[in-house]
């Protein structure tokens, strides 16, 4: 249960960053596609460092 509510922390707080990135007005289009990239890079690192593949 705990890990549950982790994980639906972690997803909230993604998606207010990723909103708050694509409705920030003063930020470039080139801006806005490197922090989304930034975002999905560190999100697909950390899900491959802490999950163990199944073999």
């Amino acid at each position: 249960m705990r890990l549950s509510m982790n994980i639906e922390g972690a997803y909230f707080s993604i998606n207010q960053n990723i909103q708050y990135v694509l409705s920030n007005e003063k930020l470039s289009f080139k801006e806005k596609q490197r922090v989304m990239n930034l975002i999905s890079d560190i999100v697909y690192k950390t899900i491959d460092d802490n999950v163990e593949e199944e073999e």
